[in-house]
């Protein structure tokens, strides 16, 4: 696990492309402004001297989803499936054309957007700008000050760094290292609260909104557990997109046959593919080659156990963000799955809704 560290000689190395905004703000620039970096690239698109929309950087999808359920929490906005270019902002204009959402959501999406790569860009090295001209949008759901934003991102930053945060990059996942320590140092609600929320998958910014803090205010009452050692800090991918005609893949490894018959009739009845192994040592291959997007994995299996398949698979890249759900009700056994990697646990016998309702709960997250 790396925490993300950086190490900028002063203050005026935190915005090294304040200069290049300005200049584009004073020429009335219409088009886009491409930043790249060491670490990555990120878009700004200007219309006459302002910001009309923003993505890039190491979640451009995270930051989509995290802005369009900020701003419209009762309505569901699928992914762009264009992600560093145009694409999310002509979905926001199909979305208030058809009077899904207003403007001031739309506004408030695109500003969210922009501050989150502007913040991030604090700590750009050695960024190489390249302009280049776009047609112009075809509707103007915000435009924004280039002045104002910049101004507000320093100052975001600034609090940042006087906070003590200096070290610590919003973008990664806290993940519960030493959680004994933890549990004598709180009360049995707060430490069960802390075990459920700090799943290692979601970052800082995305618990922000999970808990309805302001990332800086959360990020800072984590402050003394990162500097113990009780929290580390890990890095996670982007959420991903799903093709559009093919619904998730859920297997279930489990030596029963009548198990995953239920399984089975239970997700496919539901619209999902599903894929059942009963020996997880010859079905190991069918695993990797399939790449399912969730998995139930039962405890007792013949010839290994279910912590040793989940040990085994979170040491395989492809399925070190897949979730992965034990079926037990046994609590120890639930404490001991999430020691090697799982997500969770879901008790036996296995019921629909329950069944339904975990999978929902994590691939409404990576879809």
């Amino acid at each position: 696990m790396t925490l993300a560290l950086y190490a900028p000689n002063n203050m005026h190395s935190l915005y090294p492309w304040t200069g290049q905004l300005e200049a584009l703000r004073t020429a009335n620039y219409s088009g886009l402004l491409k930043i790249d970096s060491t670490q990555c690239s990120w878009n700004l698109y200007f219309y006459l001297g302002r910001i009309f929309y923003a993505t890039g950087g190491v979640h451009p999808l995270r930051a989509w989803q995290r802005q369009t359920s900020r701003h419209c929490p009762t309505l569901t906005i699928d992914l762009p499936s264009a992600v560093n270019s145009l694409g999310g902002y002509e979905q926001l204009c199909t979305l208030h054309k058809a009077g899904k959402i207003t403007r001031e959501q739309a506004s408030g999406i695109i500003q969210g957007l922009v501050e989150e790569v502007l913040f991030d860009l604090r700590y750009c090295i050695k960024p190489q700008f390249l302009s280049q001209s776009i047609p112009n949008p075809s509707m103007l759901l915000a435009l924004i000050n280039v002045n104002d934003v910049v101004r507000q991102t320093q100052r975001a930053g600034q609090l940042w760094e006087a906070t003590g945060l200096r070290a610590i990059d919003p973008n990664f996942a806290p993940v519960l290292e030493k959680p004994n320590v933890l549990q004598d140092r709180t009360s049995a609600t707060v430490y069960q609260n802390l075990k459920n929320l700090l799943d290692g998958y979601n970052t800082l910014r995305d618990l922000a909104l999970r808990v309805n803090l302001d990332v800086l205010t959360l990020t800072r009452s984590f402050l003394p557990y990162f500097q113990e050692g009780i929290l580390t800090l890990s890095e996670v991918e982007d959420l991903r997109t799903q093709p559009v005609l093919e619904s998730p893949l859920i297997a279930c490894i489990d030596d029963s046959l009548q198990i995953c018959q239920v399984m089975g009739q239970i997700l496919g009845g539901a619209g999902y593919r599903y894929l059942a192994i009963q020996d997880p040592i010859r079905g190991f291959a069918s695993l990797l080659q399939q790449k399912p997007d969730f998995i139930f994995l039962d405890l007792v299996l013949p010839n290994t156990n279910g912590y040793e398949i989940c040990t085994q698979l979170r040491k395989s890249a492809q399925f070190r963000e897949t979730p992965i759900i034990i079926l037990t009700g046994n609590i120890i056994d639930r404490v001991r799955a999430r020691l090697v990697g799982a997500n969770g646990g879901i008790d036996k016998p296995i019921k629909a809704d329950k069944i339904l309702d975990v999978v929902h709960k994590h691939l409404v997250r990576k879809v």
